[in-house]
C-alpha cells in the first residue's frame, strides 16, 4: 500500500475513520487516527470547533472571512493541508 493512511471504517452520514499505514515508505506517519466527521449544518460545525471537539474544519471561499480574525480558530501550529474538490 502506497498511502499515507487507508480507511480503516465509515458509518454513511457520520464520520470516516483513517489509520496511519506502518508501511508508507517515508515511515509511519506522525498522527496515528484520522477522524473525519460529517456535519451538514454549518453552525454545528462552528461549535464543534470553538468546543474542541474538531480540530480542523473545512470551508468553502465565502465562509473564509467568518473565521480568520477570530482566535479561538487559530488554537493550533500544527498546519493542516485541505484540497477541495467541487464539480464546475
Amino acid at each position: 500500500m502506497r498511502s499515507l493512511y487507508f480507511l480503516k471504517s465509515y458509518k454513511t452520514g457520520e464520520y470516516l475513520k483513517f489509520k496511519a499505514n506502518p508501511n508508507y515508505v517515508k515511515g509511519k506517519p506522525y498522527i496515528d487516527t484520522l477522524i473525519y466527521r460529517i456535519i451538514e449544518k454549518a453552525d454545528t460545525a462552528t461549535l464543534a470547533m470553538q468546543g474542541g471537539e474538531a480540530d480542523a474544519l473545512v470551508i468553502s471561499p465565502d465562509q473564509v472571512a467568518q473565521y480568520k480574525d477570530n482566535d479561538s480558530f487559530l488554537r493550533s501550529r500544527i498546519t493542516v493541508r485541505v484540497v477541495c474538490l467541487t464539480s464546475v
